[in-house]
């Protein structure tokens, strides 16, 4: 019990409405919390003083989730700023036209042709091919390419009796 009244010295007489930000905070916050409600005289307190301890831990483990996260990113920031200054250097080289050897020339006009031809490639495997890669139209009558129904010149015999239905 001493411990917690050296610890409600410490604490200020009246409290801040303000979001913690670390666990210490959250704690103090639920110490000042729990004081009052046991200097409440009318009912016993031990729900409410549980109710607060679980917010207490709660609050705690979500603040230590995010110090870690926090750290996490700020590592993470510097390899994606440098990630993304490494893609600009490589267009803005280019645009502002500083010397490239023949060599360098030459090497980014085969990356282009080949990029290119890759694109190309995966265009025509995709989507509809064109008729001269297809079979092209067939005859509604015989089957055949190259004329349609129309003009057909194989006519198709009926007989008599089919035409009695």
């Amino acid at each position: 019990m001493a411990g917690w009244l050296d610890r409600a010295v410490e604490l200020p007489n009246l409290w801040v409405p303000k979001t913690p930000n670390n666990p210490t905070e959250a704690t103090s916050q639920t110490d000042y919390i729990k004081r009052r409600i046991s200097n409440h005289q009318e009912s016993s307190p031990t729900s409410i003083l549980a109710a607060v301890d679980q917010i207490s831990k709660g609050a705690c483990a979500i603040m230590q989730k995010m110090a870690l996260l926090k750290a996490e990113n700020e590592q993470l920031r510097p390899a994606n700023a440098a990630l993304s200054k490494q893609r600009r250097s490589r267009k803005t080289r280019l645009r502002q036209g500083s010397s490239m050897s023949i060599a360098e020339g030459h090497a980014l006009q085969d990356q282009k042709d080949v990029d290119q031809q890759v694109q190309q490639e995966s265009r025509q495997t995709r989507g509809r091919k064109p008729r001269d890669k297809t079979n092209g139209r067939r005859c509604g009558r015989c089957g055949k390419t190259g004329h349609n129904a129309r003009t057909c010149q194989i006519t198709v015999e009926t007989s008599s009796e089919e035409d009695s239905y």
